[in-house]
């Protein structure tokens, strides 16, 4: 008989899917599958990774190997599809596999398993039959009674009252079940960070705000083309912000930054989400729904303007010009001879200027005709002053406030920190339950045909410590004996 093209194709199949299943549920599949995610994680922590580092830091740091290197995956490794692709593989391949692999485990603790005395006797080994000149009942009531009385349980056959099963330790055999949970709850947060989640930065000076979606940079986990959230339309605004540096040690050192503080408040549809005070390694986490997104102050960097007060008028102003590879300030200022007059000033930053040990500012004075006092060979009249300093230059009374700085926020949403938590606390639960050995005994007692009495035929095993445990077992006969006042065979 001939079969259809369609019988062949199913009958083909079947094996392919048997293979498949196998494939999916082998522990050589899981091995790889976590060395290779072992080797890109470190890939991923050792290259540095793009939304963490500057863009055109990588590229000059790698030069002409900057895009093959790229086209890999290298610079986004926890984002790249091939990283997700495993992932999702070895997730697979735990769920399936642990079917298979956990199976014995969860039924050693579940199910009980009653042993035949003959079963026992063929099995034993060196194990010596017992022999006491109690009844049955006696027997088994005190064996049972002898068994809890160490630390085991103790289960009948309801079948033979007479065939015992006796174990401790079981949490031991589960530790590998609950890890495996921790493992898998491990995967799926890993999952939902790649597929919704996202890293926004923005800089913002004092009096702004930016609608998220809008922000300067926004890298998403994923490809869009799997990437399965959407960026909320929030708004973020910086209220205040305060850089406080250290003291210096001496006056020709300049201080470094002590901490950044920003005082935020967070919008949604005008609605004022949450206000709160953030610095490094203290950040902002939204309210309900938007609890998985947390606002980080990470860095700082001067925006060019300063708040100064000229003639007693405060006003802020913009380093926008430039002079020589330096940004100025130009101010025009008014004078009752109507004399054109530009105040120009020169902003130097500590930590953005060497040498420079305190904010100050430099002013020149600009006619029309040249710089106040500009002579040949000698530098035309200025004033230097640090923040909270004031003076005079010509007709003009200047006070130097403060430079504005921008707060560099990042914005980050974790959907996955809930899952990881939990999952860390399973796997370390998991581990420390297996420490402990499980050690089981099988028992059956009988009837001595030889002589008045009874027979207890016995057999332990355990997976550790197996010199412990021959010493509890040395200790239970010792125990037995001596209680049911028998004999050795």
């Amino acid at each position: 008989m001939k079969h259809s093209p369609d019988l062949k194709d199913h009958r083909l199949s079947v094996p392919l899917l048997k293979q498949l299943w196998r494939l999916l549920q082998s522990v050589q599949l899981a091995v790889t599958l976590l060395i290779t995610l072992a080797l890109a994680t470190l890939m991923g922590v050792l290259l540095p990774q793009e939304g963490l580092v500057e863009l055109a830091q990588i590229k000059q740091q790698f030069g002409a190997h900057y895009l093959w290197i790229r086209a890999l995956g290298a610079f986004n490794v926890f984002s790249a599809p091939w990283f997700i692709a495993l992932q999702v593989l070895f997730f697979i391949n735990l769920i399936f596999g642990s079917v298979v692999w956990l199976r014995p485990a969860v039924r050693s603790v579940m199910v009980p398993i009653f042993c035949s005395a003959r079963h026992i006797a063929l099995t034993s080994g060196q194990r010596p039959v017992l022999k006491s000149a109690q009844s049955l009942d006696s027997t088994v009531e005190k064996t049972i009674a002898l068994l809890k009385q160490n630390g085991f349980r103790v289960r009948q056959n309801p079948k033979n009252e007479q065939e015992l099963y006796a174990s401790k330790g079981d949490l031991g055999r589960l530790g590998p079940v609950v890890a495996h949970i921790g493992i898998a709850m491990l995967l799926t947060g890993s999952l939902l960070a790649a597929l919704t989640g996202f890293k926004a930065q923005h800089l913002l000076s004092p009096g702004e705000s930016v609608m998220l979606p809008q922000a300067e940079r926004v890298l998403k986990n994923a490809p869009d083309a799997i990437w399965l959230a959407q960026v909320p339309n929030l708004k973020v605004a910086v209220e205040r912000f305060e850089v406080v540096f250290h003291k210096a040690l001496s006056p020709m050192q300049a201080p470094v930054a002590k901490q950044y503080y920003c005082q935020l408040a967070v919008f949604n549809q005008n609605k004022l989400l949450k206000r709160q005070q953030i610095s490094v390694n203290h950040p902002m986490v939204l309210a309900a729904p938007f609890d998985d997104i947390t606002i980080y102050q990470a860095s700082f960097a001067p925006t060019g303007k300063i708040r100064l007060k000229i003639n007693g008028n405060e006003q802020t102003v913009l380093a926008d010009q430039q002079f020589g590879e330096r940004s100025v300030a130009e101010i025009p200022i008014q004078t009752a001879s109507n004399q054109p007059l530009m105040l120009v000033v020169f902003p130097f930053y500590i930590q953005q200027d060497p040498g420079v040990t305190a904010h100050h500012i430099r002013a020149f004075l600009h006619t029309g005709k040249g710089f106040l006092g500009q002579k040949a060979g000698k530098m035309p009249d200025n004033i230097n002053l640090r923040q909270g300093e004031s003076g005079k230059l010509g007709p003009v009374s200047l006070e130097f406030i403060e430079p504005v700085f921008a707060s560099g926020l990042m914005i980050k949403k974790a959907p996955e920190l809930p899952w990881m938590f939990i999952a860390f606390a399973l796997i370390s639960l998991g581990v420390a339950m297996s420490l402990q050995p499980q050690r089981r005994l099988w028992l059956a007692i009988e009837m001595n045909p030889s002589q008045p009495g009874t027979m207890l035929y016995w057999l332990g095993k355990t997976r550790k410590a197996q010199i412990t445990f021959n010493e509890t077992l040395d200790s239970f006969q010792s125990q037995w004996l001596e209680r049911l006042a028998g004999q050795v065979a």
